[in-house]
């Protein structure tokens, strides 16, 4: 290949690197362990002793979870974290950092090989500094925007993201010694056994890495001409991953169910994870250019036809591109198909192809690589041409994303935070309400705890375990309610509190007992006089339902609820002039009170269909 590293840009490019890398994630090493953490880690016996290795090898990374999950290498990088630190975070926190940094340096290192082939700069050292300056910025940029991308958070800050970080390692590592021992004569057969090896690691460390045989087709196909050695080369990395696969589907096979099976995986129909791969392209690009908001529980709607939005534009992308290459002539048109190819290839096994409604940010942490060599490339051309304009546009973009990262590092911070952000963008997920609600619990949190397990159910009310939850903090809260009750018997608040704790459990005669005592304590306590208007009417003791109403907006002219209750009663019993007058009092108070602008529409609507002719 002629191309030698040169020290003098390396090192800096190096610095860089891992400089842009630390200040990005400066903030994540404190953060506390989240989600799968509890169960890959915490709660994990078998990182506790290194005895347990057979563990490691023999059972699936999720145990008993039928997940299909084997990751022996994830769990040994656990056993190490937890020799060195226990069950302190920030040395898991650490591990990943570094290991994320090492794959931003290997990132460069490629970059600058790669880039030598494809824009056939091959025998760099009989040409000017202007050469060797011009792969190295396409390396250092490339690498700077890897190791600063939000969408790698989800790999680095979370800590069980770590099969995303040794998986990549490993590939990167792989690749690196398949092309060095090309030039390297003397450490050829070293090297080119190092990559074997290195690819057996990284398929223990995710299932994914089998996309490393396809990843060395394309090298071959791109960048060899010799087809028959080329086929050669590659016979080994074919045989290792075909065994893997057997291995895979027989005695490592851990799933409670043929693979073929899942429905949630192999839609039957192909039209539609074809648009769904489409629709997940557009999205996982968009987020690449513009990531924020970026979040776990990432779903979308499959696209079930050709005239979606995403599925148009990833059309119209493809044929551009398609007879842009096909007629235009230029030196780098390999450079450019390679990376789309690289970009298409390791993002496929993952995309919605194959898990149709979901979306991950860590599935693009290889991936990315291949468009952000575009991108640097079209930024050395920028500094080609406006020098300062280029330098500008590369700070701005590492400062933005490095910002966006420091920002979503916060979103890992703990449990409560990674959840409530979660659920902010994920209100179809009641898996992160439950867990949330669980935190909650856990804490002493008990109104949060039962008002997250209500807002779980509501998504998905046939979880018994969740209702069982719901029901055990309940009956806690209410303990604890009486017991401060004991200490505390003239405290109208806790009464009302605990009624209200009844009435969410349907235990409404003991709920009206607590109202009334706390009524009688505080006289004035609307909130609990107008409760208990609601108890009654449930039970169609309508009159009684009126008379606490009314009582309650007579004690307090501004509690726009209690003119919107009488409302519905008075609507109710047939009164629609008067349940009118009150809805519009309601409104008065609160403009913004949306269901009594609903109800009012419907009884003027009643009112005007009664006294039609």
């Amino acid at each position: 290949m002629g191309l030698n590293m040169n020290k003098k840009s390396f090192i800096p490019a190096i610095i860089i690197v891992v400089f842009c890398g630390l200040l990005s994630y400066a903030n994540s090493f404190n953060n506390d362990f989240v989600w799968d953490d509890d169960f890959l880690i915490t709660s994990n016996e078998v990182i506790k002793d290194v005895a347990n290795w057979h563990g490691a090898v023999t059972q699936e990374l999720l145990n008993g979870t039928h997940t299909n999950y084997y990751r022996p290498i994830q769990v040994f990088s656990y056993m190490l974290d937890y020799r060195i630190f226990g069950f302190n975070p920030f040395g898991y926190h650490l591990h990943s950092f570094l290991l994320h940094i090492l794959n931003a340096i290997l990132v460069y290192i490629l970059t600058v090989y790669l880039c030598a082939l494809l824009l056939k700069e091959r025998n760099t050292e009989s040409k000017n500094n202007k050469t060797l300056k011009r792969l190295n910025f396409i390396a250092l940029f490339t690498a700077v925007l890897f190791v600063v991308h939000p969408a790698h958070c989800e790999s680095v800050s979370y800590i069980s993201g770590r099969a995303d970080l040794l998986s990549a390692f490993f590939i990167l590592s792989a690749l690196l010694f398949y092309i060095r021992h090309f030039d390297l004569f003397k450490f050829s057969r070293i090297l080119y056994l190092s990559s074997i090896l290195l690819f057996v690691f990284s398929l223990f460390s995710k299932e994914m890495s089998l996309i490393f045989v396809p990843v060395l087709i394309i090298f071959e196909v791109f960048l060899k001409k010799d087809r028959v050695s080329g086929v050669k080369r590659l016979l080994p990395f074919i045989f290792i991953a075909a065994f893997y696969i057997v291995l895979r589907l027989t005695i490592l096979n851990f799933s409670a169910q043929p693979i073929f099976a899942k429905a949630s995986l192999y839609s039957p129909n192909s039209i539609i994870r074809i648009f769904s791969f489409f629709k997940g392209v557009i999205i996982y690009l968009w987020l690449l250019i513009m990531p924020v908001n970026l979040h776990m529980e990432r779903y979308m709607m499959p696209a079930v036809r050709i005239f979606d939005a995403h599925v148009l534009t990833f059309i119209s992308i493809a044929i551009i591109l398609i007879v842009f290459f096909s007629r235009c002539r230029f030196r780098n048109k390999k450079f450019f198909i390679f990376n789309i190819t690289w970009f298409f290839i390791l993002l496929f096994p993952q995309s919605s192809f194959f898990f149709i409604a979901i979306l991950a940010d860590h599935y693009l942490y290889l991936p990315s690589i291949g468009i952000f060599m575009i991108i640097a490339y079209g930024l050395n051309k920028l500094y080609l041409r406006r020098k300062y304009l280029a330098q500008a546009l590369f700070i701005s973009i590492v400062v933005f994303f490095g910002l966006l990262t420091f920002s979503q590092n916060y979103v890992w911070r703990n449990s409560i935070s990674f959840y409530r952000w979660t659920d902010k963008f994920s209100p179809a997920s009641y898996i992160t309400r439950n867990n949330l609600a669980n935190i909650y619990a856990h804490l002493g949190m008990e109104e949060d705890a039962i008002k997250m397990y209500e807002r779980a159910l509501e998504i998905n009310p046939k979880i018994e375990s969740i209702a069982k939850n719901k029901s055990i903090v309940e009956d806690n809260y209410i303990k604890r309610y009486k017991d401060i009750i004991k200490s505390k018997p003239k405290s109208a608040v806790h009464y009302y509190n605990l009624a209200r704790l009844y009435e969410r459990k349907g235990m409404e005669e003991d709920a009206i007992k607590m109202y009334e005592q706390a009524i009688s304590i505080n006289p004035e306590l609307v909130r609990a006089i107008n409760n208990l208007g609601s108890i009654y009417e449930k039970n169609n003791r309508f009159d009684d339902a009126l008379a606490q109403y009314e009582k309650a907006a007579s004690i307090d002219p501004g509690f726009a609820k209690a003119f919107f209750n009488i409302g519905v009663v008075l609507a109710n019993q047939g009164k629609l002039r008067e349940a009118k007058g009150y809805f519009e009092k309601a409104l008065e108070i609160d403009p913004d009170y949306q269901k009594a602008e609903e109800s009012l529409g419907r009884v003027i609507w009643m009112i005007k269909a009664s006294s039609a002719p």
